[in-house]
């Protein structure tokens, strides 16, 4: 059962890296490179990515 939740859990990491780089894209017109994203990262520093996107003025279309 171990194998198997490590295993949803690293694909569950990945649909969430790749769901906040279209994000990232579409809302901030911004490209980055998602190969240097590291989700370890991200979620040890949420709260700062959480404040940074709070900050962003954002264009109106």
């Amino acid at each position: 059962k171990s194998i198997m939740a490590s295993r949803c859990t690293n694909l569950l990491m990945k649909k969430w890296k790749y769901y906040l780089v279209n994000f990232w894209q579409c809302h901030f017109h911004l490209w980055s490179q998602p190969g240097r994203i590291h989700i370890n990262e991200l979620s040890n520093h949420s709260f700062s990515f959480l404040g940074y996107l709070s900050g962003v003025r954002l264009t109106p279309w």
